[in-house]
Parts: C-alpha cells; sequence; structure tokens
C-alpha cells in the first residue's frame, strides 16, 4: 500500500538535503524508480509519463527533476543481491543513508535450515553493519496475508520475529478499513465529506502506525496518498 512510495519519499528528501543516499531496489527497474522520481516532484500523472503523453511544458519540469537527481549524490543500487554486496557498496560510495526494497527478496550467504532463519540473519547482519558504518538503514518489508486489511501489529511481520528485535523503529503502513473509517466520522475526527473528497479526487487516507521506537514515544499520524502522483502528502495539501 505504498512501502516503495514511502521509502523514495525519504530518500528524495535526504538527498536533497545534500546527503549522499543509496536506494538498493530488487523489485524494480531504474526507469521504473526514475518515473516515480519525476512523478512525485513535478504534478505529472505517472500514466501519462510512462506513455509519454505529457505536454512540452511538462517534458521541461521531467528534464529539470531528472538533472537534479542525476546527481553524485543518489545512488541507485540494483545489482546487490545479498547483504555483503551491500556491504561492498556501502565501503565504496560512503552513502549518509541506505534504503533496501525489500527485506524479503534478499538473499542469505550462510546456510539455514529455515527461511525464518536466513532472514534473522539478514536483519542482525544489517544492524550491524548500521552500527559500523554510523548510517540509518531503511528495511521495506513485506507482512503477512493475514494483515491486509487490517490494522498491522507486530506478529504481522513476515518470516522473523528476529525484525521486531533488531529495530530501533518499525513503522508500519495502514489504510482505514471501513468500518474504521466509520470510526473516525462517528468520534467526529473527520467527515463524511472529508472521505468523499478523497474519493473523488483518487486519494486515500494512510496511517503511518510507529509501532517501536527505541529512543521516543509510539503513536500513529495521518498523511495522505496521492497514487498517481507516488507521493504522500501531509494533512490539509490535498486543498492545496
Amino acid at each position: 500500500i505504498g512501502k516503495t512510495i514511502l521509502g523514495m519519499q525519504i530518500a528524495l528528501n535526504i538527498a536533497r538535503n545534500k546527503k549522499k543516499v543509496m536506494f538498493t531496489s530488487l523489485e524494480m527497474s531504474v526507469t521504473q524508480l526514475c518515473e516515480r522520481i519525476i512523478s512525485a516532484n513535478t504534478d505529472i500523472d505517472s500514466l501519462r509519463l510512462r506513455t509519454g503523453d505529457i505536454k512540452e511544458h511538462e517534458w521541461r519540469q521531467a528534464f529539470k527533476v531528472a538533472a537534479a537527481y542525476s546527481l553524485d549524490n543518489f545512488l541507485f543500487d540494483k545489482t546487490s543481491r545479498n547483504v555483503q554486496h551491500i556491504r561492498t557498496k556501502i565501503r565504496k560510495y560512503r552513502p549518509d543513508l541506505v534504503v533496501i526494497d525489500y527485506l524479503q527478496l534478499l538473499q542469505s550467504t550462510s546456510k539455514e535450515h529455515s527461511r525464518e532463519r536466513e532472514v534473522a540473519t539478514i536483519t542482525r547482519d544489517l544492524k550491524l553493519m548500521s552500527l559500523e558504518f554510523q548510517i540509518p538503514i531503511i528495511i521495506l518489508s513485506q507482512l503477512n496475508r493475514n494483515a491486509e486489511g487490517n490494522r498491522p501489529n507486530m506478529a504481522d511481520l513476515r518470516e522473523s520475529g528476529a525484525i521486531e528485535q533488531d529495530s530501533d523503529n518499525i513503522i508500519f503502513l495502514h489504510e482505514p478499513n471501513s468500518s474504521e473509517i466509520e470510526k473516525l466520522i462517528q468520534d467526529g475526527i473527520y467527515t463524511q465529506q472529508f472521505f468523499d473528497d478523497l474519493e473523488k479526487n483518487e486519494y486515500s487516507l494512510t496511517q503511518l502506525i510507529i509501532e517501536k521506537q527505541r529512543n521516543g514515544p509510539v503513536g500513529t499520524f495521518e498523511v495522505i496518498k496521492v497514487p498517481r502522483l507516488m507521493r504522500f502528502i501531509e494533512m490539509g495539501e490535498q486543498n492545496g
């Protein structure tokens, strides 16, 4: 429901602040990721961008965004398949932030008897790597299938409880289901008109649930997802 969009948006914000970012993607091509960057930083619909159905002034916007991120401080990593590959890239490029999309596609270099043990080894190695290089590593992850449509919790972390143990922070993305939306309206937090406007614009309400924070409080806050532009916006911006 938007883990790659969120991971990319964080990475781009850090890169815009003159920090070096390495984005390791095992799922999408460089072309797909670049399309997402351009769409997220312009008002060009991702479908029109993909088909080339854009106007001349939009081409200029696209080229401007592409030039802004064609810098040495934003590295697309499409070749790493395991933690050792990522370590080698970190040693070479010395990024200030690493984003990995996503955990379950990483291969283990150790011979474990179960996938759960493999994932536990991977998360532990990434934790040690973060400490060794003194940089944050953001790992995107799938959840168990039974989490679909429901508010996620720690038990939904796919394949390993080691994710919970090794992580300093865990943030779940959740789109409220119909019963949850009804309760938000009944409690006076949002109005029916608010959700009608979201649906009309093909937006959706997304909750970012901070389930674990080693050095701070937990809680939930809401953002608006704009799928056609491949980005999240703050509450209130949907009217801007």
